[in-house]
């Protein structure tokens, strides 16, 4: 089974007068991430928020988003006579230096001055941070079977892409005999040329040694039949390979390398063309599955 490294979740429930949002959104990363964003007031529990995002989402650039809207968003108190005094005392000021006074200058300097706004501590309940734990885990679920949902559409992708690949190298055959053929010619006149003299003896053995060296690809066919259908296998298997499948795509792509370097055909030539394409789509997809 594939899983995607995307995903998204999102869950919200209500407490009393408190709505708690959580988003997770997941996205391709060569590393695992987690970066956190949550009230101020959460922050002694930021080890266990981690520990419940980590147990449902691994791998890749992880992004958590926890909101509470309703009581919490009035935290803030003004000390509105208090700031009436200042406002009173700063304009009388800038008159008495000739200077008519400007409200938005005078705002700005009150909010800096201490104990005319004060931010109350919002305390995490116990009910609270359950209702909070509830909607991280539903969102976390959520975000996994997005993963696997993605994994599914990957999966068919890339399969088609392997009996791509499969179909194209049993093309090979009929070029491969129309190929060695024309050698076989083009031995059979060195041989006349060459058995004439001990010296051109010396030069066929050279040049036959070449041949079965640099021209036959039967190993390089059979290595990559394998490895295609190691590929399969390992989509196959329960739990996400990520890594694997790239390791083998690697694998596959110097088969086809080899056959491509050793081809000495035009027509064989194409066919390496087209199975280094779909290879190349196969291992951009590789790199977004876990």
């Amino acid at each position: 089974m594939i899983k995607s490294m995307t995903g998204f979740g999102r869950a919200e429930r209500m407490l009393n007068d408190k709505k708690i949002s959580v988003e997770i959104k997941a996205l391709n990363g060569k590393q695992y991430s987690l970066l956190t964003k949550f009230p101020d007031y959460y922050g002694e529990k930021e080890i266990e928020i981690r520990n419940i995002i980590t147990e449902k989402i691994i791998n890749g650039k992880v992004n958590l988003v926890v909101k509470v809207e309703g009581e919490a968003d009035e935290t803030v108190k003004i000390n509105e006579e208090l700031a009436k005094r200042y406002y009173a005392r700063l304009s009388a000021m800038m008159r008495t230096f000739g200077h008519e006074p400007q409200s938005e200058q005078i705002f700005q300097i009150i909010l800096r001055i201490p104990d005319v706004y004060t931010t109350s501590n919002q305390q995490l309940s116990d009910d609270e941070w359950e209702t909070a734990k509830v909607c991280m885990t539903d969102a976390a679920e959520l975000c996994d079977r997005f993963r696997i949902e993605e994994g599914k559409m990957l999966e068919t992708d890339i399969l088609q892409k392997i009996t791509q690949i499969k179909d194209l190298l049993n093309t090979i055959e009929p070029f491969e005999n129309e190929r060695n053929a024309q050698a076989e010619v083009r031995l059979r006149q060195k041989v006349q040329d060459y058995l004439t003299n001990e010296e051109g003896k010396n030069r066929f053995e050279q040049e036959l040694i070449y041949f079965l060296d640099k021209f036959d690809i039967n190993e390089e066919k059979t290595r990559l039949e394998k490895h295609l259908e190691y590929f399969t296998e390992t989509v196959n298997m329960p739990d996400s390979q990520g890594n694997k499948l790239n390791f083998i795509a690697q694998e596959i792509g110097r088969e086809i390398n080899t056959i491509g370097s050793k081809a000495n055909h035009a027509e064989i030539q194409k066919i390496v063309v087209q199975m280094k394409d779909a290879l190349g789509k196969i291992k951009e997809q590789t790199l977004n599955i876990l």
